[in-house]
């Protein structure tokens, strides 16, 4: 699910020394795109698929901090625990499964002496495509209402997506979808959707 954006996002920030990694629930890192010259040079400091970025192993970072608390931030040069990492600056986002659970983390990392870190806005919005993906693709056997209160913006980022058994009932509703009808994930499982 998160491929294709990380993917198209590294490849909107590529004239800049930046990379976007996307890590799992746990923090460790399972993807590295981007500028392939600053590639080489984060390689060095140990940024590669397979490391584990958990605040409790490197200390403050991005990725580690949004598992840890999952909320969009962003981490600036000296302001990472290791030294090794003070030469960059990192903007991350949480990726919530299905069900509301923390499925991983989208960071966009760059050079700390070369640029100002990126605004949280542009991970959030990777995220939110990723959940969107995660969603459609989690529940391939049920029917996936798309819906909005604004009918332009189904179809966007942003709407909901409910999964719907065959009788009707909800399986899950997306983030958005929840935001929209003012309802947590507990209050609509197993319900009939036209009663929420």
């Amino acid at each position: 699910a998160a491929t294709p954006v990380a993917q198209t996002v590294a490849a909107h920030v590529d004239g800049e020394p930046n990379l976007v990694l996307l890590t799992d629930a746990e923090g460790f890192i399972l993807s590295v795109e981007g500028n392939r010259d600053f590639a080489i040079g984060a390689r060095r400091r140990d940024v590669r698929p397979g490391l584990l970025l958990k605040e409790s192993e490197r200390g403050t970072n991005a990725p580690g901090a949004c598992v840890h608390e999952p909320k969009p931030l962003v981490v600036h040069g000296d302001e990472h625990y290791l030294a090794m990492y003070s030469i960059l600056t990192c903007s991350a986002a949480p990726i919530f499964g299905p069900c509301g659970e923390t499925a991983g983390v989208i960071d966009i990392t760059g050079d700390a002496r070369a640029l100002r870190p990126y605004p949280v806005a542009l991970p959030r919005l990777a995220a939110s495509l990723i959940e969107q993906r995660l969603f459609r693709l989690s529940f391939p056997m049920h029917v996936v209402l798309h819906f909005h209160d604004r009918p332009e913006y189904v179809g966007a980022i942003g709407e909901g997506l409910a999964a719907l058994a065959d009788d009707g009932s909800v399986v899950a509703v997306n983030k958005s979808g929840l935001r929209l009808l003012g309802l947590q994930q507990g209050n609509v499982r197993g319900r009939p959707f036209d009663a929420i």
